[in-house]
């Protein structure tokens, strides 16, 4: 229980227009280590390591930070902004190799289970890994803004469709990427990047069927028909005026 609401909480958090610190504590989300991690932890539960939501806390650290001007040295901000990226980078050293499949999560493979292998599941879930890295990678640049940082973002985004592209649409671990969908759909701004994020929108609605895809489509679609970014739409009278934050899960 204490995972998964600190799951939701910095999801949340990060996608708060207004920029709120998470409640629970940057140690509750279960890391690689964990004694329990084979039972329960924000890998096992959304694909997502513990580690990388702990970058997720730290960015939204920085965001409340800059937003309500309790840091304005652009030299303190790089250094928190490099910290916290050297860390994403590392994700690979996050993942862990032995997770057992979901009973439920079946692909074309060469097991005549019909079920991934060990290896298989292991080679989908760095691939997982990577685009929450992505995605919370594009966030830490939009909030330090680095030199060139809407190139970097651009490219990251063009690194997550490809990495997307490549696991099985139909397996569970997929199924909890909303907010990674939502963060890179807010960024692009190329009609083909756009169709491929549309296709994959339509595939993970058939897997999950939850209704927050559906609010996910139309956000970026708002997003991709206007001038205004992400924050500027969640700021406003349907959203946040109306005392409503949205929960991409």
């Amino acid at each position: 229980m204490v995972i998964s609401l600190s799951w939701w909480d910095t999801i949340a958090a990060i996608t708060s227009p207004d920029c709120r610190l998470p409640y629970c504590d940057s140690d509750w989300y279960g890391f690689k280590d964990s004694k329990n991690l084979k039972k329960l932890s924000t890998e096992t539960m959304s694909g997502c390591p513990g580690e990388i939501f702990v970058c997720m806390y730290n960015v939204c650290e920085l965001r409340n930070k800059i937003k309500y001007n309790k840091i304005e040295d652009k030299d303190e901000i790089y250094a928190i902004f490099i910290g916290i990226e050297r860390s994403l980078l590392q994700y690979r050293n996050y993942v862990s190799y032995d997770i057992e499949l979901p009973y439920n999560d079946k692909a074309d493979t060469k097991d005549t289970n019909g079920k991934l292998t060990k290896e298989e599941y292991f080679v989908v879930r760095l691939k997982v890994a990577k685009c929450w890295m992505l995605a919370v990678y594009t966030k830490l640049i939009d909030t330090a803004k680095p030199k060139n940082h809407k190139q970097q973002m651009s490219q990251l985004v063009l690194e997550y469709l490809d990495t997307y592209s490549q696991v099985d649409p139909n397996l569970h671990i997929l199924g909890q990427m909303v907010w990674p969908m939502l963060q890179i759909g807010s960024l692009i701004t190329d009609p083909v990047q756009m169709e491929q994020l549309r296709s994959y929108s339509k595939m993970l609605f058939h897997t999950v069927s939850a209704l927050n895809i559906q609010t996910l489509v139309e956000l970026n679609e708002n997003v991709w028909a206007s001038s205004s970014s992400l924050e500027d739409i969640l700021s406003g009278k349907e959203w946040l005026q109306a005392g409503i934050d949205f929960l991409p899960l």
